[in-house]
């Protein structure tokens, strides 16, 4: 049984929609490390603003 146009068009769009998924996933878990390396630099520097004040 041949595959259909159908078949191939759904074949090509889950292939473009995995590839999607897959960058996305790549920009969030930079944007996740980014997030954090962020907030630890600000506590750092909240701390650092305390101890300085006393």
């Amino acid at each position: 049984m041949e595959p259909n146009g159908n078949d191939k068009l759904i074949e090509a769009i889950d292939k473009e929609l995995r590839a999607i998924d897959a960058r996305l996933k790549k920009v969030l878990s930079k944007t996740d490390s980014l997030l954090k390396e962020s907030a630890s630099e600000l506590n750092e520097a909240e701390k650092g603003r305390d101890g300085k004040e006393d």
